[in-house]
C-alpha cells in the first residue's frame, strides 16, 4: 500500500502542530549518507511511522538519545555516526560505517517497526540507475 505524499505531509504538520514534535525538533527531511553507493535517509518516513531519534542516535552504552538530546547535540554539530565509529573505535568490528549502517539499518527493516517493514535489498537505500540516492519510503514495500 502507498502512502500519499499528501498523507505523510499531513501527518507530519499534524505531528508538528500537537506539540509532538516542534519546528525547532524536525531533522532535515532528507539526509544522504555518503560512501562508495550514497545511499539516502529520509527522516519523515521514519517519523510518520512513530520512531523515535533514539531509535538510531544511540550513546555508547547504546542507551537511546531522547529526542530532545539529540537535538541539543545537532545545534553545534551534526550528529554523525562517523564521530564515533571510526579507526578509534573500542570495538574493531564497528569501526566500519558499511557494518554499522548495514547492522542498523537492515536489522531494524528485517525486523520491522509497528507491524512494517523497510526495504533490504540495495537498490532500496543506494543509487538508483539515474546515479541518485534514494529516499523512497520503504515502509511501503513489501519485500
Amino acid at each position: 500500500m502507498k502512502i500519499p505524499k499528501l498523507l505523510i505531509g499531513a501527518i507530519t504538520l499534524s505531528l508538528i502542530f500537537s506539540g509532538l514534535v516542534t519546528a525547532a525538533e524536525v531533522p532535515h527531511d532528507k539526509i544522504t549518507i555518503e560512501g562508495v553507493r550514497p545511499a539516502g535517509f529520509n527522516h519523515d518516513t521514519h517519523l510518520v511511522h512513530g520512531m523515535k531519534c533514539g531509535e538510531c542516535h544511540h550513546k555508547s552504552t547504546h542507551e537511546p538519545f531522547s529526542n530532545q538530546e539529540v537535538i541539543a547535540q545537532s545545534k553545534g554539530t551534526t550528529l554523525h555516526c562517523s564521530n564515533c565509529h571510526n579507526e578509534n573505535f573500542e570495538n574493531e568490528e564497528l569501526r566500519d560505517l558499511k557494518t554499522v549502517m548495514h547492522k542498523q539499518c537492515k536489522g531494524c527493516h528485517l525486523a520491522g517497526y509497528d507491524g512494517k517493514k523497510g526495504p533490504t535489498r540495495c537498490i532500496g537505500c543506494h543509487k538508483n540507475n539515474d546515479n541518485k540516492a534514494t529516499y523512497g519510503s520503504g515502509f511501503d514495500k513489501k519485500e
